[in-house]
């Protein structure tokens, strides 16, 4: 991607998370968020699967299992919430990946 002019940046991060890498544990994860009992939010909140605000699924368990695997869209998200007028950003989370 460099070669081509982009904009790169390693994770330091552990794991290859939101790869083929993770497919062994969404079943097993899915089942168990299933049994949760999760709200919508009840302030504006972006996904980072859809780069959009989130949806009535945000609180199901295949919107979690998706995200297990999904292309995280941190550009898209971040872009999303300064069209809405946001100019200050919080990144939440066990650490600072992004």
């Amino acid at each position: 991607l460099r070669g081509q002019g982009r904009r790169v940046h390693r994770l330091a991060v552990s794991h290859a998370f939101h790869s083929a890498l993770m497919e062994p544990m969404i079943a097993e994860f899915t089942a168990v968020a299933a049994e949760l009992s999760v709200g919508l939010p009840t302030i504006p909140v972006i996904s980072n699967v859809t780069g959009q605000l989130v949806a009535d699924d945000f609180a199901s368990a295949d919107y979690w299992a998706r995200h297990i695997r999904a292309v995280v869209r941190f550009g898209y998200s971040v872009r999303s919430a300064h069209c809405a007028g946001a100019s200050r950003f919080i990144e939440v989370g066990p650490g600072g990946g992004l």
